[in-house]
């Protein structure tokens, strides 16, 4: 006969205690966990905050790291050609033959036809692929296009600022095309890459955006070996938030407390190593024989001052063009949600497309938009069809903002187009 296994009484006493410690331990960390977030971060607990931001984490990282490309080459300098008269365009495989998005640029005059041509940067490019059709409908609504056919096409561009219009402009009419309308939607792009992107790097600022990479298409070995660092850096830190991220774990005060702790501690390492990959870019021989980057060296004014002058003589030359060529043109500066009192904010927005951290586009609209909107009024004064759209959304509170940069959701951009053809329309039909 089988003798039972019997345990003494003083183990399971001892298991018991240590379960029982255990338990209050969980419990104390559980309830201790608020309060020590908020001695360290010196504001209130929020749990569905950080679950949030838990599960979206990464898109905070272009606030925290100061390189607009995160530490890493770009992956759009390796999906863009080299062009010699407008800088860049994207490979031809993923655009038209002239790698732009969309409709043949070579379009040509009919007389029942209106050809439409919108030029920008990614904002005026993301209009086109989701709401042409919508400018389409709105414009059609007017007597004065009910009736006709209408082609939009895009000399419109992720990364594309002045005089980058104004010259893909000039080539296509060079090439051939015939206007009726031209759209220029921009203004964010023109004070916020050369302040990000070309001078710190020693690159005159009205080059394309990284012209120093562009022209470079390689790194250094010091570069590489910094890049692969802070590419590790980024694997870690997204592995810790997909493990932080697994049910029942996100459920936890104290690990969601934990995983705050250990991701900031990654962010401020990853800002150290990109600036140290900014300090090699900046060592390197990138500067242009005419490079003005010096020059506006502790001299953000200066900088802004001139920016917004180049763009908007830009756009009196591009005026110069429409007299000359026969269209109509209209000027658009594009809303931006870093423009005090331009945009009810929702929740999600606040999450996902703002920032209270540094980040140089943001310093870059704070500092630059009021001088855009006052030399917008003097465009006016040029008989420049300008319209400032920077308080479209001033008192709407829905999500449109997508990202921490400037972009919109399809919502947004039919809002954009809106305002875009009512002003079109009560131009022509002022004008008729």
């Amino acid at each position: 006969m089988k003798s039972k296994i019997t345990v003494p009484k003083s183990k399971l006493k001892i298991v018991f205690t240590v379960i029982i410690i255990v338990i209050i331990s969980v419990i104390l960390l559980e309830l201790l966990a608020p309060f020590l977030y908020k001695q360290i971060n010196k504001k209130p607990f929020q749990k569905k905050e950080l679950q949030k931001r838990l599960f979206h984490s990464k898109q905070t990282d272009e606030a925290i790291i100061p390189d607009p490309w995160e530490g890493r080459l770009p992956d759009w300098v390796g999906n863009n050609d080299l062009h010699p008269y407008i800088g860049f365009t994207y490979h031809r495989s993923s655009r038209n033959r002239y790698g732009f998005a969309g409709l043949n640029p070579l379009l040509k005059r009919s007389s029942n036809k209106i050809n439409i041509c919108i030029m920008g940067g990614s904002f005026a490019e993301s209009l086109y692929i989701n709401s042409k059709q919508e400018l389409k409908e709105y414009l059609k609504k007017s007597n004065c296009f009910a009736d006709k056919d209408i082609e939009i096409t895009a000399l419109a561009m992720g990364g594309f600022k002045q005089p980058q219009q104004l010259f893909a402009l000039t080539y296509f009419l060079f090439l051939g095309a015939e206007y009726d309308i031209v759209i220029n939607l921009d203004g964010f792009n023109e004070i916020a890459l050369p302040f990000a992107e070309n001078i710190p790097y020693q690159t005159t600022a009205y080059y394309p955006r990284a012209w120093f990479l562009y022209t470079t298409k390689s790194l250094d070995i010091k570069s590489t070996l910094q890049v692969a660092k802070i590419v590790k850096l980024r694997e870690k830190k997204e592995k810790l938030k997909r493990f932080f991220s697994t049910s029942p774990m996100y459920h936890s005060n104290y690990l969601l407390f934990l995983w705050d702790i250990l991701d900031k501690r990654y962010e401020n390492k990853l800002r150290i190593e990109n600036k140290k990959l900014g300090e090699l870019f900046a060592k390197r021989n990138y500067q242009s024989f005419d490079s003005n980057a010096s020059m506006y060296k502790g001299n953000k004014k200066k900088l802004f001052e001139d920016l917004v002058y180049y763009w908007k003589n830009s756009s009196i030359q591009i005026n110069h063009l429409s007299q000359s060529n026969k269209f109509l043109y209209f000027h658009f500066l594009q809303p931006n949600q870093y423009h005090p009192g331009s945009k009810i904010l929702s929740e999600a927005e606040k999450i996902h497309a703002y920032t209270n951290e540094p980040y140089k586009y943001k310093e870059a609209v704070l500092l630059a938009y009021p001088l855009l909107i006052k030399e917008g009024e003097n465009l006016k004064k040029e008989n420049v069809n300008f319209y400032d759209l920077t308080q479209i959304f001033k008192n709407d509170d829905r999500t449109l903002y997508i990202d921490k940069c400037c972009h919109l959701n399809k919502l947004g951009y039919d809002h954009v187009s809106k305002e875009m053809a009512s002003a079109i329309i009560q131009y022509v039909e002022r004008n008729r």
